[in-house]
């Protein structure tokens, strides 16, 4: 595909605007992937059940590239219809050109038509702390490289690199309470997305990250 170069953005259809209705038909198909493209805590408070939350930053196509099959039909959850552009450009880049919508209306259309949403608890590294104290079952998954996770972890916590959760998420109880945490708290969730979808319901996802725990001068291991 570098070699060729992708395929020019006029020669590709336009994303169209679908109904949540409809929208919510095309989710439930298998090979369909919805991408909220909204910042984590704003997808946290509210989202569409089985969505997977990247973010729309400079890391938005890396990501996309990293844990969706470039063949896979996409839809969009936008923050707003403007950012369509910037979606479609980051993909085009790296090749992705199977872009069939967004949600029209955004998530506000989707609640007032009445459709589900899911929430996904935000927790910040004092709560934590705090947790890892009184929550002695409570499982930290780290998600971040395996020269990250070397350079300093939490104590007790878990190791699978976001790259390699969908093929390792069954290493895990679904019913137990996890953390999720990355360097940021931007991969950590994708990650908790992806988890979800699988199932997984006792899940929150830690702000900040290790940034902010190391920050805040809380144990770290090697």
């Amino acid at each position: 595909i570098n070699r060729k170069g992708p395929k020019l953005l006029i020669t590709l259809s336009e994303p169209r605007p679908i109904p949540p209705k409809e929208a919510q038909e095309m989710v439930g198909k298998d090979n369909i992937i919805l991408i909220d493209t909204r910042p984590s805590p704003i997808f946290g408070e509210a989202h569409i059940p089985g969505s997977l939350n990247i973010g729309l930053s400079p890391q938005f196509p890396t990501w996309v590239g990293t844990v969706i099959a470039p063949e896979k039909p996409l839809l969009f959850l936008l923050s707003k219809d403007d950012n369509l552009k910037e979606v479609r450009l980051h993909l085009a880049r790296i090749g992705f050109d199977n872009l069939i919508g967004f949600v029209a209306g955004g998530i506000s259309a989707w609640k007032n038509a009445g459709l589900p949403v899911s929430s996904l608890p935000q927790t910040n590294v004092p709560e934590l702390n705090e947790l890892l104290k009184t929550k002695k079952d409570l499982l930290v998954l780290d998600v971040r490289s395996d020269a990250e996770w070397q350079a300093g972890h939490i104590k007790g916590a878990s190791h699978i690199p976001l790259n390699e959760l969908a093929e390792r998420y069954q290493e895990m109880e679904r019913d137990r309470a996890t953390a999720v945490i990355c360097g940021s708290g931007y991969r950590s969730s994708i990650a908790a997305s992806i988890l979800e979808k699988y199932g997984f319901k006792s899940l929150c996802n830690v702000t900040g990250g290790m940034g902010a725990w190391k920050t805040a001068g809380y144990e770290t291991v090697t």
